[in-house]
């Protein structure tokens, strides 16, 4: 499971590093980008009542990191809809909003006896991504004067007359040269991976039907996913539970900033 969410991530840092976003931040205002891949199968339909578990075992679910980001999860998956709505009708995903629109609410159970969909939650940083690039910068420089201005004064002795003064020159500015520099980037990878599965398949017949998977990566500067967490939910809540379709040319890749009011919205209590 692991090796394939390392293969998505990679697939994905290659579409986003090709030209699928600019990966750039606003002068003032930091700028993330979240790339979303969610997978949903026909039968999810009409199963809305999760329960949240670790997806690695070794996470116990008094793990405070992990108390936290299900807290953040629980609210992304019932403000979901409330997203939807803002987003229906004239916004670039509003496809998906009403995919969310259509389906029912999600609702948050604490007992297993009564959940119909058990969503197991794995969360991470990937290793830092560095690149380095060669770019030529230009050397501007004096090219040249555009005029020149003669002052002085005139001794005159006899017949013998003497100019004293100095002229100064207004000089053109341009272009001299250029210079090669090397400039090394370091990218951080935070990922969140949600799988679905059907709580009544896995428990009456013992079977593990996956009812849908959503993948969110964030690429950027910062590498402290406490902090990028409740991002993630608040620019993916949209897509969790749905089928972004593969299209590359339309690959989902939203944007969000620290000051977005639904980040607030996700940590609230």
């Amino acid at each position: 499971m692991r090796a394939m969410i390392i293969l998505l991530m990679t697939i994905c840092l290659v579409t986003l590093l090709t030209g699928c976003a600019t990966g750039k931040s606003t002068e003032k205002i930091p700028v993330y980008d979240v790339i979303v891949n969610s997978y949903r199968h026909p039968l999810s339909e009409g199963k809305n009542k999760v329960i949240i578990f670790p997806f690695d075992e070794k996470i116990g679910e008094n793990d405070l990191e992990y108390q936290e980001y299900v807290k953040y999860l629980k609210k992304a998956l019932v403000m979901r809809r409330a997203f939807a709505e803002e987003e229906s009708g004239y916004h670039i995903y509003s496809d998906y909003a009403e995919e969310v629109l259509a389906q029912e609410s999600f609702e948050i159970v604490d007992n297993i006896e009564e959940a119909e969909v058990a969503v197991f939650l794995l969360y991470g940083i990937g290793e830092p991504i560095e690149s380095t690039k060669t770019i030529t910068k230009p050397i501007f420089g004096i090219t040249g004067t555009s005029s020149s201005t003669t002052t002085g004064i005139i001794h005159s002795y006899g017949d013998t007359h003497t100019l004293i003064g100095k002229t100064t020159y207004v000089p053109t500015f341009g272009v001299i040269g250029s210079r090669t520099v090397t400039e090394t980037e370091i990218k951080n990878i935070c990922y969140v991976y949600l799988v679905a599965y059907d709580v009544k398949k896995a428990i009456q017949e013992e079977e593990l039907v996956q009812l849908w998977s959503t993948e969110f990566m964030s690429i950027g500067e910062s590498g402290f996913l406490r902090r990028l967490f409740p991002m993630i939910m608040a620019a993916g809540a949209l897509f969790i539970g749905t089928d972004t379709g593969y299209e590359e040319e339309k690959c989902i890749i939203t944007k969000i900033n620290e000051y977005d009011p639904r980040i607030h919205q996700i940590v609230s209590d």
